[in-house]
């Protein structure tokens, strides 16, 4: 098995010691590419996604990216149920088979 590395950059080569400072660092992970496809068991997901007042702007749009992420990442012989709720509703949603449904409900 090929090794996995891992690099870290960071924008300026010195730094002050005398004063503070922020500095940005990034970490760039490796791998080797896979030279066989492993098979892997189907999932049976559920996302619950709060919808709440507190969850406005951003943060309800970050929510819904990173589901549409996961169900990118599925496949037809997953299952997956979207839970969402709200300070009024105690939750909707239930099993779909088909990505695209899925990922409809993420968006409600």
């Amino acid at each position: 098995m090929a090794d996995i590395t891992l690099t870290a950059e960071c924008e300026r080569r010195l730094v002050a010691v005398e004063v503070s400072s922020q500095r940005t660092v990034e970490w760039i992970i490796a791998v080797p590419e896979l030279t066989e496809r492993r098979t892997r068991p189907p999932l049976n997901l559920a996302l619950v996604l709060d919808r709440s007042g507190s969850m406005h702007g951003d943060k309800l749009r970050f929510v819904q990216q990173a589901a549409r992420h996961v169900l990118s990442a599925l496949d037809e012989r997953d299952r997956v149920a979207i839970v969402a709720y709200d300070d009024q509703d105690a939750g909707r949603g239930g099993h779909a088979r088909h990505r695209r449904c899925a990922a409809r409900a993420a968006q409600a």
